[in-house]
């Protein structure tokens, strides 16, 4: 659902020509692919323009039906189309790289498709965790810890981004959709107190100094850690120049 939001409120969709019901068909298959029901999915997009300044939207969405049924040839195509077009959109630059990645002896393309992105948006951590991928397959193997741990900065921006998504859900009643995306804050090490703030729960207890089990860390304890410096953003930052740390949107962490 987070892709849903994303691929609609962020920007995904700009401005459009499709009609009140080409629209809703297109919602239909984004929810559809969601639910992994690409052949009704694929229905839906029957009934959407295949051309046009503003039909990419559709054709990528295709493109990633195809890629999750291994019909990489037709998915590249459509994709090579779009960037005949359009040859910097970053969302059919994306989903081809991740095809050629998918291919054996075609890690080298996905790899300069991957800088391509990096080139235009340095920030991208899904290209830095692909990148990292590539160069995994050329057992380049620090020149891919550098790519996850560029990808790894934002781990705490992830968790804020889910806690923005819940929060949104609850103000719609939509309790079982904002629960999901709490969880998944939690999961990527979300502070407790943003938790509890956010979902109207009540804060967790704070334990004394020392308090807790050998061994054991808080969700919390691991951002504050990377916050502070601590050993496990020294364990991310090894080899990579802090300079590279940088916020999304060009802040320095």
């Amino acid at each position: 659902m987070i892709v849903l939001l994303c691929a609609f409120s962020a920007g995904f969709c700009g401005p459009s020509d499709l009609s009140r019901e080409e629209v809703k068909l297109l919602h239909q298959a984004f929810v559809l692919y969601g639910d992994r029901k690409f052949d009704a999915a694929e229905k839906r997009l029957a009934g959407l323009p295949d051309s046009g300044p503003n039909s990419f939207q559709a054709r990528v969405l295709l493109a990633r039906i195809r890629f999750h049924t291994k019909k990489y040839a037709e998915a590249e195509k459509i994709l090579h189309e779009i960037l005949r077009e359009d040859e910097s959109n970053p969302h059919a630059l994306m989903w081809l790289g991740k095809i050629l990645l998918e291919q054996d002896h075609r890690h080298r393309e996905a790899a300069e498709i991957f800088k391509r992105i990096l080139k235009r948006d340095p920030e991208n951590f899904m290209a830095h965790y692909h990148l990292g991928r590539c160069f995994e397959r050329q057992h380049r193997m620090k020149s891919a810890l550098r790519q996850y741990q560029r990808a790894l900065a934002v781990e705490h921006q992830l968790s804020r981004m889910h806690l923005h998504v819940a929060t949104l859900f609850a103000r719609l009643r939509l309790d079982d959709r904002a629960r999901k995306h709490y969880g998944r804050a939690r999961l990527l090490a979300a502070r407790p107190l943003d938790i509890a703030r956010a979902d109207g729960t009540k804060a967790p207890k704070t334990e004394a100094p020392g308090a807790k089990a050998p061994g054991s860390q808080t969700a919390g304890s691991r951002t504050d850690d990377l916050r502070a410096g601590g050993p496990r953003a020294n364990r991310l930052r090894t080899g990579v120049p802090r300079k590279n740390y940088a916020r999304p949107g060009g802040a320095a962490k």
